[in-house]
């Protein structure tokens, strides 16, 4: 450091030049710009990238496969659900000595029963034959193809242009599928706008898909980690999509 009126070294510690008495100007530090501000009460646009666990999946009949799943996670549900039901219906029904009290108690506990049992028996029907599965009817009336269309051409595009795996999530080139533990959605990839986490309660959590035709799907979990490695997969796979909760992104769905 030197005086800059006559040029002597100076050590740095000096309020004045100790040869012709110029007072010593500091520069201070330059600073760095802050870091820009999320939004009140908004999460920040998703931007990280950390390495995603991928759980390749096995050559088969996807579909085949996953309504099987989902069919028998179903029928054990609403099979404890039916007999729990009937376990509390079949006394009230025989303690029931007023003909009031039989109708309430047919309605309130008769009603959910035959629900669950309806429910019970539709899941036996998608295991038996997959084909018999609602999902075949959704994407033939949204997009025209026949159930031996979807078969080959999601085995096809697992198989060759596949971008993503995870245990709740499957990604190729031109579709995304949902895979929950009780359903299954399956909808084109180019029709993926917005996905964003959103806590409930700050206990559980969920990826929300928000798609060019207004609908929403989600896929439910407990776990933060899970949220990020689903959203770092889409980010990786699709980079056209818009990613995390702000106002810039819901102000851009809705313009579009």
């Amino acid at each position: 450091m030197f005086c800059q009126s006559c040029g002597s070294q100076l050590t740095g510690d000096e309020t004045f030049c100790g040869r012709c008495g110029t007072r010593v100007q500091t520069i201070p530090p330059e600073k760095e710009p802050p870091a820009p501000e999320s939004e009140a009460g908004q999460s920040p646009v998703y931007t990280r990238f950390e390495p995603v666990p991928v759980f390749p999946y096995k050559p088969g009949n996807y579909m085949k496969d996953q309504i099987k799943r989902v069919s028998h996670s179903r029928m054990i549900l609403f099979g404890i659900l039916f007999a729990f039901s009937m376990l509390n219906c079949l006394p009230m029904l025989a303690l029931s000595r007023r003909a009031s009290d039989l109708i309430g108690a047919a309605i309130f506990f008769g009603v959910p029963t035959l629900l669950f049992l309806l429910y019970f028996l539709l899941a036996i029907r998608d295991y038996s034959n997959y084909r018999a599965c609602g999902i075949y009817k959704k994407l033939y009336d949204a997009e025209g193809l026949s159930a031996d269309a979807v078969d080959a051409m999601l085995n096809d595009e697992i198989e060759k242009a596949l971008l993503f795996s995870h245990k709740r999530l499957t990604l190729t080139e031109h579709w995304i599928c949902i895979q929950g533990r009780f359903s299954l959605h399956i909808f084109p990839a180019d029709k993926l706008i917005w996905a964003y986490t959103y806590v409930m309660n700050g206990t559980f959590y969920q990826v929300i898909f928000a798609l060019s035709n207004r609908k929403r799907r989600s896929i439910h979990t407990l776990r933060q980690k899970t949220c990020d490695e689903i959203l770092a997969g889409v980010m990786q796979s699709y980079p056209h999509v818009l990613l995390g909760f702000s106002k810039m992104n819901r102000q851009l769905y809705k313009d579009m």
